[in-house]
């Protein structure tokens, strides 16, 4: 999980200067396998590092709602937390309505999401979060209609694309990123 991976490290620079540095995972579901294997991941690459602690895992199930009562429910345990990885944009959406609601200012913690949707290139923009790892569904549709084209027209065709690579941005967007990219907006709203 290589999308996995490179967010957590992102964490694990956060947090080089937090000791401890708390972080909070906001999967999907544990019930699904490619959430555990995020999981998995985050936890792995996280673990190697002593300063780093996950003090809660979190099932938003892709919509704020619940991810809104799941991190309201782990501040009530874990008041102090410093980073939020979530592998979705729209946990984030409710993340960041708990710690308001607990007080906090969503600016002052690592917030991390997934999809690179509208919402999250804004708060990115905005200064509330700092990164989310990007998928591109209409950059993927596009690339993938061009294979069909080319397997219609009997031209070589790619059997699979990296999309890491080639999206219209680098895939771990952060300020830096968008700043560079000014026209991106995100190419789904959440």
């Amino acid at each position: 999980m290589a999308g996995a991976t490179t967010q957590a490290e992102e964490v694990v620079e956060y947090c080089a200067d937090h000791d401890p540095c708390n972080v909070v995972v906001m999967i999907g579901a544990r019930i699904f396998p490619f959430d555990n294997l995020r999981l998995e991941t985050f936890e792995t690459v996280l673990a190697a590092h002593d300063n780093i602690e996950i003090v809660a895992v979190g099932e938003g199930y892709y919509a704020p709602d619940p991810s809104l009562q799941a991190m309201t429910d782990i501040l009530q345990v874990h008041p102090d937390v410093d980073v939020v990885l979530s592998n979705a944009d729209q946990h984030l959406v409710g993340v960041e309505i708990a710690l308001e609601a607990a007080g906090m200012n969503p600016a002052d913690l690592y917030l991390s999401g997934g999809g690179a949707a509208a919402i999250a290139i804004d708060a990115i923009r905005e200064g509330r979060w700092d990164s989310t790892l990007a998928y591109f569904p209409k950059t993927m549709g596009a690339l993938a209609m061009e294979q069909i084209a080319n397997a219609i027209e009997g031209a070589p065709v790619t059997q699979a694309i990296n999309m890491d690579e080639e999206g219209p941005v680098q895939a771990m967007i952060d300020i830096e990123v968008l700043d560079a990219n000014p026209e991106f907006t995100g190419e789904w709203e959440q």
